[in-house]
């Protein structure tokens, strides 16, 4: 998340896996699955949902 100017908004604990809420620009987001992937195993997945439009 840091890597792709992302900003950690919480961290919440579920039993043996943890939910982690960022916001991150969606241009830094593109081959972010393939690589969450390759650093888990393919355990993780996320979820991406529409935050706001900041002009550039």
């Amino acid at each position: 998340i840091n890597a792709r100017r992302g900003e950690i908004q919480a961290v919440n604990p579920k039993g043996p896996v943890s939910e982690i809420k960022a916001k991150v620009p969606l241009k830094a987001m593109f081959g972010y699955s393939t690589d969450l992937r390759s650093a888990t195993q393919g355990r993780a997945v996320f979820t991406m949902i529409f935050a706001e439009y900041n002009k550039a």
